[in-house]
Parts: C-alpha cells; sequence; structure tokens
C-alpha cells in the first residue's frame, strides 16, 4: 500500500476549504440565543439573549482566515436577536409606562378588577351547575 496516500489525508485535513472554522460555534450560539429572545420578548427579559445574539453573529463574521464570511446561520441568529430586542425594548417602554403613570395604572387596575370580578361569577356559576 503506498504511504502517500495516508499523507495525502492528512493533508485535506489543513486546506482552507474544510468546515473546521472555530466561530461556527458563535454561529450556532447566535442562533441559539435569536431563538430565545423571540419567546422571551413577552415578558421584557429577551433584550438579554437578543443582545448576546447580536455580539456572537458579529464575532462570527469574520472566519479563520480573516476573510468576510457570514454564515446563514449567524445572518438569522442577528435577525432574530434584532426582532427579540426591539421588541423586548417596547414591552418594557410599554410596562414602565403602566407602572409609572397613575392614570394608566389606575385604568389597569379597574381593568384587572373587572376581570376577576367575572372569572368569580364564572366559577360560582360553574360550581352552582356542578350540584344540579
Amino acid at each position: 500500500m503506498d504511504n502517500n496516500y495516508f499523507n495525502n489525508v492528512s493533508d485535506i485535513n489543513n486546506t482552507p476549504d474544510n468546515d473546521t472554522n472555530p466561530k461556527h460555534g458563535f454561529s450556532v450560539a447566535s442562533l441559539i440565543c435569536g431563538i430565545l429572545s423571540i419567546p422571551c420578548m413577552c415578558c421584557g427579559i429577551g433584550i438579554i439573549p437578543g443582545i448576546l445574539a447580536i455580539i456572537f453573529a458579529i464575532m462570527s463574521r469574520y472566519d479563520y482566515y480573516g476573510k468576510k464570511r457570514m454564515e446563514g446561520i449567524s445572518v438569522a441568529g442577528l435577525v432574530l436577536g434584532i426582532v427579540g430586542t426591539l421588541f423586548s425594548a417596547i414591552v418594557l417602554f410599554y410596562v414602565v409606562m403602566i407602572f409609572t403613570n397613575p392614570e394608566l395604572s389606575s385604568i389597569f387596575q379597574s381593568a384587572y378588577e373587572s376581570a376577576m370580578h367575572e372569572a368569580t361569577k364564572t366559577a360560582n356559576a360553574a360550581n352552582f351547575f356542578k350540584f344540579l
């Protein structure tokens, strides 16, 4: 058997076209944080994974050889991170406005009390029909 064959196989692993980019992990981390920022934006805490997704996408921009290259995974993470961050900021803005403005807070409180009153009436009616 030719030993030259095994030397050529080891040379394949050293080519720049091989997908051994250490920045690929940043692309995956960007996508995961971007996906997490979407459901977390309802609570307003989607800013944290959203910003991390943007940072990881920017860190994965250059590959191991210094060429500018942004993979589809990191682009998706970047877009999801931006969307999650923006919508989380909007949610946080409205939450702060509701709880710091006394007029909006009283409207929110009265709506909450009327919803609880209706829920209590519904529960009482369900208990009444349960015994029939």
